[in-house]
């Protein structure tokens, strides 16, 4: 069954599926672009939500957040939209305004296996989209990724800098900020997260762009941007203008970084974290270092992390699938988090407790039932 909500009332347009009638199918695309309210459409399997959703987004619609069971539909949906649409079926740029991907971890939860290079740069592209108040048309994303707390949204945009050619900003000033960004300084520039620095030209490499940048300044000023290619090295177009934001969601700011770390010894201790495990953590954390699994200390940095749903615009409108199926996934999903943790703990880590780093079933469905 397809349910929806306008306003306060729940209506339900009988036993439908991928056969509906046009009244219907006109029914809910004039729902999902017109509601001034918070709202949600759940109950659709394939490419129909995929349909109705570009329909209502052709027609002017709010935010519309579409949630899978899975990691793979998801992305098989941001294509259907970007289909129905009439959009290439992947996006131009990472900044895009229009459809929004955040992709799932491909990893189990608590792993210290593997980088996730790319899952992070898509992932930090659709914050900056939802951080910034650019509110993207459409965000596709799965059911487990709504499961992982994430850093507080006021503390993601704090990390976000613009910069434009003629402005006056220390060249300290940009650097720090890269730092606390999670971009990592070495002597030449060749991957996302990348900077380097020679005399008064910083070069950088974005999640929000395909090419890295090339910053000259003459003293304070901001005499130029360019990108340049990462091969050759050598500099490409101008643009007037480029937006800083953090590389990943492991973010940890200088502020807090010692009472962390406060927060970690006293984890260590109480798990009887052997030292030299102890020790070497606690340097990658000091230098805020990227290392595989690093985001799963995330919990250490700050007093509460808030929900992925926090990010959304407050006007959205949520596609989901039907309960019964999302009550499966989560449970399934929670034993995998669970035994994450164990694994963790059987490894000598000093893991988090599952509850700070994870909503609970009943938790996320709270957060979901905000816009309903």
């Amino acid at each position: 069954m397809i349910n929806y909500r306008i306003c306060s009332r729940y209506y339900y347009p009988g036993e439908l599926t991928n056969k509906m009638s046009e009244q219907n199918l006109e029914e809910i695309i004039r729902f999902m672009s017109s509601a001034k309210q918070p709202g949600a459409v759940y109950g659709m399997k394939g490419s129909l939500g995929s349909y109705l959703l570009a329909s209502a987004v052709k027609r002017g619609a709010p935010t519309i957040v579409k949630i899978e069971l899975d990691s793979d539909s998801a992305a098989v949906s941001a294509r259907d939209i970007r289909f129905f649409l009439g959009l290439n079926e992947t996006s131009e740029s990472t900044i895009d305004t229009r459809i929004c991907h955040y992709p799932s971890t491909l990893t189990q939860p608590y792993s210290f296996a593997a980088f996730e290079s790319e899952v992070w740069i898509n992932r930090a592209a659709a914050l900056y989209s939802l951080a910034d108040g650019i509110k993207p048309r459409a965000l596709t994303i799965s059911l487990d990724s709504l499961l992982r707390r994430m850093v507080p949204r006021k503390s993601f945009g704090s990390t976000l800098l613009n910069l434009r050619v003629g402005q006056e900003l220390e060249r300290e000033y940009i650097l720090e900020a890269l730092t606390d960004a999670g971009f990592r300084r070495g002597p030449l520039v060749e991957d996302v997260g990348d900077f380097s620095v020679r005399g008064y030209i910083i070069d950088l490499f974005s999640p929000l762009y395909f090419n890295p940048i090339r910053i000259e300044q003459s003293g304070d000023t901001v005499e130029s941007i360019r990108f340049f290619d990462p091969v050759s090295q050598r500099s490409k177009d101008s643009v007037q203008e480029i937006i800083i934001s953090p590389v990943h969601t492991f973010i940890i700011q200088e502020s807090t970084v010692e009472k962390g770390l406060e927060r970690f010894v006293a984890a260590c201790e109480h798990h009887g974290v052997e030292k030299r495990v102890r020790q070497g953590l606690m340097d990658d954390l000091r230098l805020r270092t990227r290392f595989p699994g690093a985001e799963n200390y995330l919990s250490y940095f700050f007093e509460t992390l808030e929900p992925l749903t926090s990010y959304f615009p407050p006007d959205a409108t949520l596609i989901l699938p039907d309960t019964e199926s999302m009550s499966r996934v989560l449970e399934e999903t929670w034993e995998e988090i669970e035994q994450g943790y164990k694994n963790a703990l059987e490894s000598g880590l000093p893991a988090p407790h599952p509850h700070d780093l994870y909503l609970s079933a009943d938790e996320l469905m709270q957060q979901l039932n905000r816009f309903r």
